[in-house]
């Protein structure tokens, strides 16, 4: 039996860094230890980012219409039971990866159910979230920003805008992350790197009766630019955030490690500064920082895996000039400028691999630059190694600790108390 004092918990982000939480905080309500009663998972709501517009997500998107799936696949099958149902979280959880798979190759069969039954629910996604979660026996609430679709866009501190969020974290581009904003897909709200205007969104009303009901929010964990902020773009969204934070704790839970495109050579407070610069009057109450060092063949595989996505991209890039030249017949002239261009890129990653293997790519606190900070960093061993299936092969990753996150988390509000 949970007590009566249990918490409204909303939490907000995307991506795998959400999940991970959402599966702490089920697994910390079940525990039975001296805190688990304070967390009751039908009064938990998750607010996830519906800016993906990359792999089965967008696909799905551009060929039905419906927002992206794949946030929100994760999200549900992140707080569902796994005891009771492991075959259809197997099944929601498949994704097609073999050559004979046709035109499914990349989609996940929980992406396809969640689109199918937005059909059959008259194109109503929201409906479709709640058949999921009724088929998962669910606790606990997916709610969504916004239901109109949405496009992620970065604009760069030389001025550049990327527009996508696929794109965000794979531009050429070296130039650093200025803003970000939302725009709708048909252009409304066009904005550039100077100017603060944005499209304006309806925000989801359940998700700003969760926010203005909740006793304690949580901001990720998750890619800073692209899962965490993004969610609290929706202009009634962020004003609930901001009005609620000046009476509730808001405690932020900061990556482990920079990530390649967004928070290359980010500390603690760097990610901070980031999201308050997104939210202005947003009062964060903590932020728990890992100070945990992480061990050095993960940090080699980071940088292994960031520099072959590097190469990947300079690639496809390459093979598409050369498509390009074969169907348009290029001069040679044009040619030849298209092949500087790529070999200044090459030249540029070569560049980034060097800096990668010299970078300190964990994020850690600058005893310098993060002291002025109004919000209070608490940092623990927040860390653990964990396995997990990546392209077909098993491999071991760090992931957050969400256990001793969620465990600091309700000591802080018990010593604030």
């Amino acid at each position: 039996m949970k007590s009566e004092h249990s918490l409204k918990i909303v939490t907000i982000g995307g991506g795998t860094g959400l999940p991970v939480m959402l599966r702490g905080l089920r697994d910390y309500a079940s525990s039975g230890g001296p805190r688990s009663s304070q967390i009751e998972l039908e009064k938990l709501s998750a607010i996830v980012s519906v800016s993906d517009d990359g792999g089965s997500s967008g696909r799905l998107m551009q060929d039905f219409d419906v927002l992206p799936p794949g946030d929100i696949r994760n999200c549900l099958l992140a707080l569902a039971d796994e005891s009771q149902l492991p075959l259809l979280r197997q099944f929601l959880e498949y994704r097609f990866s073999g050559a004979e798979d046709g035109e499914l190759l990349g989609h996940s069969v929980g992406n396809i159910l969640i689109t199918a039954l937005t059909r059959i629910n008259g194109d109503d996604f929201r409906k479709a979230i709640v058949d999921v979660s009724r088929i998962l026996n669910l606790r606990g609430k997916i709610l969504l920003p916004t239901l109109e679709r949405t496009v992620l866009c970065a604009g760069l501190s030389d001025g550049t805008v990327v527009r996508g969020e696929s794109r965000i974290g794979l531009r050429w581009s070296s130039s650093p992350i200025h803003r970000i904003w939302l725009e709708s897909p048909n252009g409304t709200g066009r904005a550039t790197v100077a100017t603060k205007m944005q499209a304006d969104f309806q925000a989801s009303p359940e998700t700003l009766d969760a926010l203005r009901n909740a006793d304690l929010i949580i901001l990720g964990p998750g890619s800073l630019y692209t899962s965490t902020i993004p969610p609290i773009l929706v202009g009634d969204v962020q004003r609930a955030l901001v009005e609620r934070s000046q009476h509730v704790p808001v405690v932020y839970i900061c990556n482990v490690m920079t990530e390649a495109g967004e928070t290359d050579g980010y500390s603690v407070g760097d990610h901070v500064r980031a999201l308050l610069q997104h939210a202005p009057g947003l009062r964060l109450t903590w932020c728990i920082a890992n100070c945990q060092r992480i061990a050095e063949q993960y940090l080699h595989q980071y940088a292994t895996e960031r520099m072959l996505r590097g190469y990947a991209t300079v690639r496809q890039a390459l093979d598409e000039v050369i498509q390009r030249n074969e169907k348009l017949a290029y001069p040679y002239v044009q040619l030849m400028r298209h092949a500087e261009e790529h070999a200044s890129r090459l030249k540029m990653l070569s560049d980034e691999m060097r800096h990668v293997l010299t970078e300190q790519v964990q994020v850690l606190v600058d005893e310098v630059r993060d002291v002025d900070l109004s919000t209070e960093i608490v940092t623990v061993n927040a860390v653990q190694e964990v396995e997990i299936v990546d392209s077909g092969g098993k491999k071991k990753v760090i992931r957050h600790n969400a256990i001793a996150v969620i465990d600091t988390i309700l000591t802080m509000l018990e010593s604030k108390s």
